[in-house]
């Protein structure tokens, strides 16, 4: 599919609490579906060449929500999630294809990333030098979809606790790249009014 740089990876990770939210909020229905299966309905739908979702706080329960969405793609459980979610980054990629050059990170708790997102930042780090290529939004705001070299996995390895890879990204900024997607950055889902505010704007796009 990327035939010019080789096979590209997406991690989608949902192993986390969610404590702020107080219920298991991978589960939480959006649209009629469970807020995880939007952004893993995302990643199949995109030019991705795998899709892997770690999972880990009450595995069984979020992948029997996703049901047929689970088969379609591949999911790996991250014993230590409880450790921070580098703990997630690096069993998603120690689980990828070997052929794999670049994975492109998505948080299970940002439903209003799309598949165009998801292309728009592959194409450019295969059309490119880059490490690694970010979203940028409106706001300014930078943030995930993140695809991420091959190069840079080594390091994040050596990661700890909740940073993922922030940091190794922070230490290599002059070779990562951001692509501008001219719309606001997605909400991430981690408190009830988050929640709420997902469904009411569901709402009004109906």
């Amino acid at each position: 599919m990327n035939a010019e740089r080789g096979f590209v990876s997406a991690l989608v990770l949902a192993a986390g609490r969610g404590e702020r939210m107080g219920r298991l909020k991978q589960t939480l229905t959006l649209g009629g579906r469970p807020v995880l299966a939007h952004i893993v309905d995302a990643a199949l739908a995109s030019s991705v060449d795998e899709v892997v979702v770690v999972l880990g706080y009450e595995a069984g329960a979020v992948r029997a929500a996703l049901g047929d969405t689970a088969d379609m793609a591949r999911v790996v459980v991250n014993p230590d999630y409880a450790r921070g979610q580098a703990t997630s980054l690096i069993a998603g990629l120690d689980a990828i294809d070997r052929r794999a050059v670049a994975a492109v990170v998505l948080l299970g708790d940002q439903p209003g990333v799309t598949s165009e997102d998801i292309d728009a930042v592959v194409k450019a780090y295969l059309a490119g030098a880059a490490s690694a290529v970010r979203a940028a939004y409106e706001s300014g705001e930078v943030g995930h979809p993140t695809v991420i070299g091959r190069a840079l996995w080594d390091e994040i390895r050596a990661e700890r606790g909740d940073v993922g890879a922030r940091e190794v990204l922070r230490r290599h900024a002059e070779s990562v790249a951001t692509v501008a997607l001219g719309k606001p950055a997605p909400l991430d889902l981690d408190t009830p009014a988050d929640y709420d505010a997902a469904v009411a704007a569901a709402e009004r796009r109906r």
